[in-house]
């Protein structure tokens, strides 16, 4: 930020964020700085090592959906084994696609924890300014109001190319939140996530084992 100063007035990511309100009213120190970044860097691994187990019991249960995702990570991959860089994972488009399908039906953070902070009324219930709630966002993404056919694993929902299902409202998802508190992880939890997909997607094929006990109904 030194060579860039215009980033204490646009922060890019999160720890310039912290950088700058630091530098500004000395909002936080070097030790709160480390631990939120290292929060941040270490909250995601066992979220996003959960979306991917439920991402390949979908896919599973899904043959045609992961020979789709396989056709886009053998083209973006070629003779590599995995995603060496940024741009590589940000191109595997459809594989965001069933990354978010999985998330909106199995989400690793299926609750959210919130507390109002003024007088607000939800759907006729009054919540008194400091009441502390627990939301289930998981509830929200299931229904018809904000999805067509909300229980069926269908990632072209979230392809812009209008092979989906239709329109679907965005505040629907909330695995990650949503307004200006969203997760701040959720670009890295992606990113994360979509190289280790390509990577699976390109180098195996997945099956359900016959013998397993676990029904194949739960979605």
């Amino acid at each position: 930020m030194q060579h860039r100063p215009e980033l204490h007035e646009q922060p890019e990511n999160f720890l310039e964020a912290m950088l700058s309100a630091q530098a500004q009213d000395g909002s936080y120190d070097d030790r709160e700085l480390f631990g939120n970044v290292l929060t941040m860097l270490l909250a995601g691994g066992d979220t996003t090592s959960r979306t991917l187990a439920w991402t390949v019991w979908l896919l599973a249960l899904h043959p045609g959906v992961q020979d789709r995702l396989a056709t886009e990570a053998d083209v973006l991959l070629g003779a590599r084994s995995l995603a060496e860089d940024h741009e590589t994972a940000s191109a595997f488009g459809y594989g965001e696609a069933v990354l978010r399908e999985s998330l909106r039906l199995r989400p690793a953070a299926p609750v959210v924890l919130a507390e109002a902070i003024e007088d607000t009324v939800i759907t006729d219930v009054a919540i008194p300014a400091g009441t502390r709630l627990v939301l289930l966002t998981r509830h929200v993404a299931v229904q018809e109001e904000s999805f067509a056919h909300p229980r069926a694993f269908d990632p072209t929902r979230w392809l812009p190319d209008g092979r989906g299902d239709g329109a679907h409202d965005p505040n629907g998802f909330l695995a990650f939140g949503a307004g200006p508190r969203f997760c701040p992880g959720r670009n890295l939890a992606f990113l994360e996530a979509k190289a280790a997909l390509a990577m699976l997607a390109h180098n195996f094929h997945i099956e359900l084992d016959p013998a397993a006990p676990l029904s194949a109904k739960l979605v």
